[in-house]
C-alpha cells in the first residue's frame, strides 16, 4: 500500500532515517554485541585455551575461540565471529564509529534485512580472501572492517555524492571518492612488502562482495518499479482513454492565455491512479533521496499523502 511506505508518513526525513526510536535498528544491536564481546575479551585476556597463540596481542581466553586463522578447520564458524572480536580500544572504537556513522545510513535506506545480508556477506567473504592470501602467514584475523567495507561501499553506491567528515585528515569529501582512495590505498599496501599489520586482503573482499550485492538490489529495484509502471491496468486505461477525451476540448494557450486546465487532481483519485503516478517519484527518492525531486514532483507529493491522510 502506498500510504504505508516511508516516504509518505509524517516525519520521514529521508534516505538515512531509520522509523521508531531505534528499537528495531540492527546497528544498534551489533554495536551493542561487539561491546560485550570486546568487554569479555578483556575479562578472559590471558587465559590460557587450547587456542591459545602468541600473534595476536598475546591474547587467550575467548578471543582465542573467535579468531579466523589457517588453523580454524573444521570451526567454520570463525568466518563470521572473527568480526566481533577486536585489538586494542582504537580498533573497535573505530569500526563502532564507521558503523554506526554508515551503518544506519544504509540500513534506513535498503532495510535490516538486506542490510544484515550485505554485512555478514562481505565479512565472510572477506575473511575467506584473507585466508587465501594468508593460509601460511601464522596469522589470525580480528575485527569488522571486511563485513564495513561492504557497507561503505554500499552507501557509495546508494549516495555517490553523499558529503562525509573525515577523522583523519579533518576534510569533507564525496562518499564515492572516499571509497575510491580506500580501494587504491588497500591495494597498494596489499601488494606492497611493508607489514602494516592490516588485513587489505580482507578488506577488499569486503569491498567486492559488497558492491555485487548492493547492484544486485538495486537491480531489483529497477526491475520492480518498470514493472509497475508497465503493468496494464483496465481502469488505467479508461482513465487515460478519458484525460484524451478532455484534451481535446483543453483550452489552448493562445485563446486562454490567463487559464490553465488542470487534470493531475483528477489522476489522483484512487489509490490506484495515486500508486501510478507516485511510485515513480518514490523510487527516485529511494536511489537519490528527497532533494533530487523536481517541484512539480513535491507537489504530486504532497497531494498524494494529503489524499490519503483525508481518506483515514
Amino acid at each position: 500500500m502506498l500510504g504505508d511506505r516511508d516516504y509518505m508518513k509524517n516525519g520521514w526525513t529521508g534516505p538515512g532515517h531509520i522509523s521508531g526510536h531505534g528499537g528495531s535498528s540492527a546497528v544498534k544491536k551489533l554495536i551493542i554485541i561487539n561491546i560485550i564481546v570486546y568487554f569479555a575479551q578483556k575479562l578472559t585476556e590471558g587465559v590460557p585455551t587450547k587456542h591459545t597463540s602468541d600473534f595476536i596481542y598475546s591474547q587467550g581466553g575467548v578471543t582465542s575461540y573467535l579468531w579466523l586463522s589457517e588453523f580454524w578447520q573444521p570451526e567454520f564458524w570463525r568466518f563470521i565471529t572473527y568480526m566481533f572480536v577486536h585489538g586494542p580500544f582504537f580498533h573497535i572504537f573505530f569500526n563502532m564509529w564507521v558503523l554506526f556513522v554508515i551503518g544506519k545510513i544504509v540500513e534506513g535506506h535498503i532495510g535490516t534485512p538486506e542490510f544484515l545480508k550485505i554485512y555478514f556477506f562481505s565479512g565472510f567473504v572477506g575473511g575467506a580472501f584473507w585466508l587465501l592470501f594468508n593460509f601460511n602467514n601464522n596469522a589470525v584475523l580480528v575485527g569488522a572492517s571486511a563485513g564495513l567495507a561492504g557497507i561503505v561501499i554500499a552507501a557509495a553506491s546508494l549516495l555517490p555524492n553523499m558529503k562525509m567528515l573525515l577523522i583523519f585528515p579533518p576534510i569533507v569529501m564525496k562518499i564515492k571518492t572516499m571509497v575510491i582512495c580506500l580501494i587504491l590505498i588497500d591495494f597498494i599496501l596489499m601488494i606492497s612488502p611493508i607489514d602494516t599489520g592490516v588485513a587489505h586482503t580482507a578488506h577488499l573482499g569486503g569491498y567486492l562482495a559488497g558492491f555485487i550485492l548492493v547492484k544486485k538490489y538495486i537491480n531489483s529495484k529497477n526491475l520492480q518499479g518498470s514493472r509497475k509502471q508497465n503493468k496494464f491496468s483496465l481502469s488505467m486505461f479508461f482513465k487515460n482513454l478519458k484525460n484524451q477525451f478532455y484534451n481535446l476540448f483543453k483550452p489552448s494557450k493562445t485563446s486562454a492565455p490567463d487559464f490553465q486546465f488542470v487534470t493531475d487532481e483528477d489522476e489522483l483519485n484512487d489509490e490506484e491512479s495515486i500508486n501510478a503516478k507516485i511510485d515513480p517519484i518514490l523510487d527516485k527518492i529511494g536511489k537519490f533521496g528527497m532533494k533530487s525531486l523536481t517541484k512539480r514532483e513535491r507537489q504530486l507529493l504532497d497531494r498524494a499523502r494529503e489524499k490519503l491522510k483525508n481518506r483515514k
